[in-house]
């Protein structure tokens, strides 16, 4: 969850923020909400706080299924380790733009708030 472009700043002992994710079917049996009448619809819609829904992947060597990133489950590690477990994976299959940044918004509405029920003095009131 950690932009991409501030990966380039961080040093191997630096800590990214990562979310875990699991194919549909597997997320549909463990949630009840995402199974129901109106789940499906609910994910692809963005209408799910916590859940953001990925396309599947057709791409040959690479296919996976729909994926439900739980956007609940907020991890860090250190930059590090991703790398390490990242060489020896080899190649892998990344999200682009649009959709990489369509997933930070979805992922940043968990978090931002709407506003407050009183706002803070224009000025420091100990001067």
């Amino acid at each position: 969850m950690t932009q991409s472009c501030d990966l380039s700043d961080f040093q191997g002992d630096d800590e990214v923020l990562l979310c875990p994710l699991s194919d549909y079917r597997t997320a549909a049996a463990v949630s009840r909400e995402l199974r129901g009448k109106d789940g499906w619809a609910k994910l692809i819609r963005g209408r799910f706080v916590g859940a953001y829904l990925m396309n599947r992947c057709e791409i040959p060597g690479h296919q996976f299924d729909y994926q439900v990133v739980d956007l609940k489950r907020v991890l860090t590690v250190p930059l590090g380790l991703v790398r390490q477990v990242a060489a020896k994976e080899g190649r892998r299959v990344r999200l682009l733009p649009p959709y990489r940044e369509h997933l930070a918004q979805a992922f940043a509405r968990q978090f931002m708030r709407v506003g407050l029920p009183e706002d803070l003095p224009r000025q420091y009131p100990y001067a």
